[in-house]
């Protein structure tokens, strides 16, 4: 079911390079980008929590839909730079962080919007390892 490689699949590779060249800032941040026209000449440079740390699930299948693990690997470093960034003073995450420096512009942390998909989306990836592991085991 997750046999696609890049030469099965060139269109889908092609896109996917092209998303990780444009979008990511030098601390693995996602950004925004139009897929027809590129980054645009104003952009934001703000994201929430959830925005620059969910992509671990579908970059991760993306990874194995592709067979290169480059996807995966950029997702998870995004994931560790926002951990990285945590506060200093609570340990908490916040709800909004500047892409280009890391800094949060949104200090308020919990449950709510912004960062509740950020925690569900780190679960749904456990959950996706175990599938995968049990599934390729058999």
């Amino acid at each position: 079911m997750l046999e696609i490689a890049p030469e099965k699949s060139p269109t889908l590779y092609s896109i996917a390079i092209f998303v990780i060249h444009s979008c990511f800032t030098d601390i693995f941040f996602p950004l925004k980008i139009n897929l027809l026209d590129g980054l645009p000449s104003v952009f934001y440079k703000e994201t929430c929590t959830a925005g620059a740390g969910t992509m671990l699930l579908e970059f991760g299948i993306l990874s194995r839909l592709l067979g290169d693990p480059v996807f995966e690997n950029l997702a998870r470093k995004a994931v560790a730079a926002l951990w990285k960034h945590r506060s200093r003073e609570t340990g908490l995450l916040g709800n909004v962080i500047n892409v280009e420096t890391g800094d949060w512009t949104g200090k308020m942390s919990g449950l709510g919007a912004g960062l509740d998909s950020f925690y569900e989306y780190l679960l749904k990836v456990q959950i996706e390892i175990l599938i995968y592991s049990i599934h390729c085991s058999c």
